[in-house]
């Protein structure tokens, strides 16, 4: 007989992420809560994730305040990973979808914040450049091309286009 539980007697692993930017807030620690209970009560595992990939904004100070206020709270976890050190997992799913064909490259410069941009930016800070349909019919040569010259691009997933009737 296989030594394979079936999945509804499989132990429950759950998570928490936080911004490692932001200190601790009672909603968030609600949630830990309720997932800690969870995972506890069932004998399960609870991961804490750090969304620390926004380096401008990072400090050891709120990561360490994350810590303490939750162990304050009297609450531990089992696992912990930082996003910034898993970036080479993400970068190959991004890579595995993209090469399946679920997903394009978009080369559309994200916005720079700068309120002094020129008129030519203007849609840009009005939303527009969020997203660029046309991106999604570049041939593979061409993105590609682009891509191997260094461009910039953020990968977007390819969903089916949806045409909306009154």
């Amino acid at each position: 007989m296989p030594d394979t539980a079936p999945s509804s007697q499989k132990t429950p692993r759950v998570r928490f992420c936080t911004l490692a930017h932001r200190l601790p807030a009672c909603g968030g620690a609600r949630t830990f809560i309720f997932n800690w209970l969870y995972a506890r009560h069932n004998h399960g595992t609870l991961v804490l994730r750090l969304d620390d990939t926004d380096v401008e904004r990072n400090t050891e100070a709120s990561v360490q305040s994350i810590f303490e206020g939750l162990r304050w709270l009297g609450l531990d976890w089992d696992e912990e990973y930082k996003q910034s050190e898993r970036l080479d997992l993400h970068r190959q799913a991004a890579e595995a979808i993209f090469a399946k064909g679920l997903a394009y490259r978009d080369f559309t410069p994200a916005h720079s914040g700068d309120p002094s941009s020129s008129d030519e930016d203007q849609s840009s800070r009005q939303g527009a450049w969020l997203f660029n349909p046309g991106m999604r019919e570049l041939s593979r040569e061409e993105s590609d091309r682009r891509a191997n010259s260094g461009e910039s691009f953020a990968l977007r997933y390819r969903v089916p286009a949806v045409k909306i009737v009154p």
